[in-house]
């Protein structure tokens, strides 16, 4: 069992939200070793921009940052972009779904100043994959200063983490499959997007343990500008996005993609 009290999850689900269904296939659920271990969300942003076959899966930079120290070799992460999957009854951290892309042996990449400061997280990391992953489509990724110049209000989340109820005492339930939900604007920081996660009066929420690395989608589109990263610890309120569209995230990105 890890610190978030969730066993099959090593990091932070999609309050409120709905089965995704076969929405946003492009999204998916990071995991290592053999048991397939969850670890965080992530999603396809298209070939490495060397020219291999090898793809590209983008998650926030603390669902791998102690990788190495755990053992953890860049072999032995995986990417399922399956809508579902089950849960082993007896080893509840083994997980099971018809199709896994293998990570690259190349090393995985952290920002080299991933938080080192709170006011500019740089939280966001790459697994290469082997291959791009057939028939998936790649998220879109936003201009530099999109956000500053958009008038979007309501951003779609989309991820495979836990449930938590809405009041009462907190609790939480772990459907084995990919989340959608709709969260409102909060506010804008030269580094955060902000989300509101306590409209349920409208339908609009937000996310939880297991969400971590997750895109948040311009509401309706295929357009990522952000990655979940953290929130209230009962994931009722509020939460906290890596924005994917500021200088120092799309330098580090460059090396991987040719952005917009």
């Amino acid at each position: 069992m890890n610190s978030t009290g969730i066993g099959l999850f090593t990091a932070v689900a999609i309050s409120d939200g709905v089965a995704g269904g076969g929405g946003h296939p492009n999204v998916g659920l990071l995991a290592s070793g053999d048991n397939r271990t969850g670890e965080c969300t992530g999603f396809y942003v298209g070939p490495h921009r060397n020219g291999s076959d090898q793809g590209t899966f983008l998650t926030a930079g603390h669902c791998v940052a102690d990788i190495a120290s755990r053992g953890i070799s860049p072999g032995d992460l995986w990417a399922t972009f399956e809508s579902g999957f089950s849960i082993d009854p007896e080893d509840q951290s083994k997980v099971t779904v018809a199709s896994w892309h293998p990570g690259a042996t190349v090393p995985y990449a952290v920002d080299d100043r991933c938080g080192m400061r709170r006011s500019n997280p740089r939280d966001v990391g790459v697994i290469v994959l082997q291959e791009e992953p057939a028939g998936i489509q790649p998220v879109e990724l936003p201009t530099a200063g999109f956000l500053g110049q958009s008038t979007a209000t309501r951003f779609d989340n989309v991820g495979y983490g836990v449930v938590p109820t809405r009041t009462g005492r907190f609790d939480f339930t772990f459907p084995p499959e990919r989340q959608v939900s709709t969260s409102r604007l909060q506010s804008l920081t030269p580094a955060y997007l902000y989300l509101l996660g306590n409209s349920a009066l409208d339908g609009i929420a937000g996310r939880c343990f297991g969400d971590s690395g997750g895109p948040k989608f311009v509401h309706g589109t295929n357009t990522a500008v952000a990655i979940q990263l953290g929130g209230d610890g009962r994931c009722r309120a509020h939460w906290s996005s890596q924005r994917l569209d500021v200088p120092d995230v799309r330098a580090f990105l460059a090396d991987y993609l040719d952005l917009p």
